[in-house]
């Protein structure tokens, strides 16, 4: 499994933005305001690094990429798909396990390995290497 802040170091090389659940603490002893808000080590959500070609792609009927309705799984995962795409590239980070996790139930092999700092690493690359 990656380590938060390996996965943080990939993003920041990416130049991928994340938001990080926080929680709001005291500094006082006995925890009353003046509180502030703490960034706790769990993604909240993630943007992800689409270019706007790759996105119609995906989010269109008749994209080259798009993940369509082969089954009911493949079926939620475009809706996720197309709501990140509604929300600016915002991927909340349960949607994105629970993605994750459907592609595991669909059967594709890829998705199938553990997830490694190489992999992670790997997979990033990839935007680096697509044209303009």
């Amino acid at each position: 499994m990656v380590a938060f802040d390996q996965a943080v170091e990939v993003f920041t090389q990416l130049g991928v933005e994340y938001h990080c659940e926080e929680e709001w603490v005291s500094d006082t002893e006995d925890g009353k305001p003046p509180r502030h808000p703490v960034d706790l080590k769990y993604f909240r959500s993630v943007q992800l690094p689409l270019t706007p070609e790759e996105w119609c792609s995906i989010v269109m009927r008749d994209g080259e990429d798009n993940i369509g309705g082969c089954c009911g799984t493949t079926s939620v995962i475009q809706d996720i798909m197309e709501k990140c795409f509604y929300d600016g590239g915002w991927i909340g980070g349960h949607e994105f396990e629970e993605m994750a996790g459907l592609w595991i139930v669909h059967g594709d092999k890829e998705w199938e390995e553990e997830a490694t700092q190489e992999r992670l690493t790997d997979a990033g690359n990839r935007w680096n290497e697509i044209p303009p």
